[in-house]
């Protein structure tokens, strides 16, 4: 019979207090999207002699708590309670194991394909190939996106990276809306990580996992944005580690975006490292005034918005090598006409686009942005460049590295041969460790700004 209290512990209910603590302290010792996962509904049923059994909600779950957590599971409750016990894990549900071929694991009917769940919500209107302006700096990653969507599989996976606003999500939107058009056979999804997260989540906490994974494995596009949201969710990763494995092979394609190269993303298993780096790997970098220009250009045509040719290199020269900003001054200007009704010049544009506009009369360009920090910190440029690792140098050197990669949209790579040799690794952490202090020191704050200010 179950027992009420073991060895003097005060019970609840049924329930001795130690089996809550070591459970409780279980959760405590896993990351937390772990324990959401796996550990969350799992209770303390009841207690006959030495045996103690606790319950979760699948076969799927018995299984993963048994062979990972089971362990440790049981030496909680021997610090706990002082004696030892043989622990169960039973199912809550009268579902019966699913058997090895069949393709659902409880009796819930089946939810929607993934090619159909949420689109064509899920793609912009607007991210399509036609809208999309090819330059120097992304060539190559418009290319391999026109050849795969030509020939299937024939560039598989295609890694995607580079920083915000270079136009990442909108070409493997463009390669979605493209395969979803023409070829509307074929299985198609475009998803968020976080999305992905999500989806994952309520798959286990729903008993829908097999469906979840049988879903995806039926793709014969998969189109994966921001894989560094990866980073840190371990048990999410491994399930992606494993789907990879199961959609990597002929006809079908990958396509992963991401802020960095493969080899920079953190937190992440070095075999699903190895597996995103094993295609192609195009890197789309901030487009430079000319590739502006031509931006500004197909923007304003398609607004039919006529401006003048000295405008149009104004704006060319100061609006942020960032497509999302360019776009975002083409529309303002758009609203102010119509309101306004007034003649846009390059004066009317400095005074109501101040936002939009570099912060300076000068283009933000790496060697501009450089001479700045150096002229702010009393070092040399010289110096700014070298290895040296001076702490008082070392700081500035790594502010620099963020202005670069926020406000000058470099890429990590460049960033890493413009100052002091660093690998492309150090650069990321340094970015990381800026933007940290950023938010906690005014100081810090101030000089930032103070520096974007002297850019001339």
């Amino acid at each position: 019979m179950p027992l009420a209290c073991l060895g003097g512990s005060v019970a609840t209910g049924n329930q001795p207090i130690f089996f809550q603590t070591a459970l409780e302290a279980l959760k405590g010792q896993v990351p937390a999207e772990e324990a959401a996962i796996w550990l969350d509904d799992l209770h303390f049923v009841e207690v006959e002699g030495e045996r103690v059994r606790f319950s979760t909600a699948s076969h799927f779950k018995k299984e993963r708590i048994s062979r990972q957590y089971l362990p440790r599971l049981s030496q909680l409750l021997e610090e706990a309670s002082g004696q030892k016990w043989r622990v169960e894990i039973l199912v809550n549900s009268a579902t019966p194991p699913a058997a090895p071929n069949s393709p659902i694991v409880n009796s819930r009917p089946p939810e929607p394909a993934p090619q159909t769940a949420g689109l064509p919500a899920a793609f912009h209107p607007q991210n399509t190939f036609d809208r999309y302006v090819p330059h120097a700096n992304n060539r190559l990653a418009f290319e391999c996106a026109r050849k795969i969507c030509s020939h299937l599989g024939s560039i598989s996976p295609l890694y995607l990276y580079g920083c915000a606003g270079t136009g990442k999500t909108h070409l493997i939107q463009a390669i979605g809306r493209h395969f979803l058009e023409h070829h509307p056979y074929l299985k198609v999804r475009y998803v968020r990580v976080d999305q992905f997260v999500t989806e994952f989540i309520d798959a286990i906490r729903n008993r829908t996992d097999r469906l979840f994974r049988l879903q995806y494995r039926s793709l014969d596009v998969f189109l994966l944005d921001d894989v560094q949201l990866l980073s840190g969710k371990t048990e999410t990763a491994l399930e992606f580690f494993h789907l990879f494995n199961e959609i990597y092979q002929p006809g079908k394609q990958l396509v992963f975006t991401s802020d960095v190269p493969p080899g920079e993303l953190g937190g992440l298993d070095e075999r699903l490292k190895s597996r995103l780096a094993s295609g192609l790997i195009a890197e789309l970098e901030p487009p430079a005034a000319p590739a502006r220009r031509a931006l500004l250009d197909f923007y304003l045509k398609e607004a039919d918005f006529d401006l003048s040719e000295e405008t149009r290199e104004f704006l060319a020269n100061r609006l942020p090598p960032d497509c999302r900003r360019v776009i975002a001054a083409v529309r303002k200007l758009t609203i102010l006409r119509d309101i306004h009704g007034e003649t846009i010049d390059h004066a009317y544009c400095q005074k109501h686009l101040g936002d939009c506009l570099n912060p300076s009369g000068g283009e933000l360009t790496p060697d501009r942005l450089l001479v700045s920090v150096a002229n702010y910190s009393r070092h040399s440029l010289g110096d700014l460049k070298s290895a040296r690792r001076d702490r008082g140098l070392s700081q500035y050197r790594q502010l620099a590295m963020y202005l670069l990669r926020h406000h000058g949209k470099v890429g990590v790579n460049e960033i890493a041969r413009l100052l002091g040799g660093k690998s492309p690794s150090a650069v990321v952490q340094a970015c990381q460790a800026v933007e940290q202090r950023l938010k906690e020191d005014p100081l810090l704050r101030k000089t930032a700004e103070t520096i974007l200010q002297g850019v001339g």
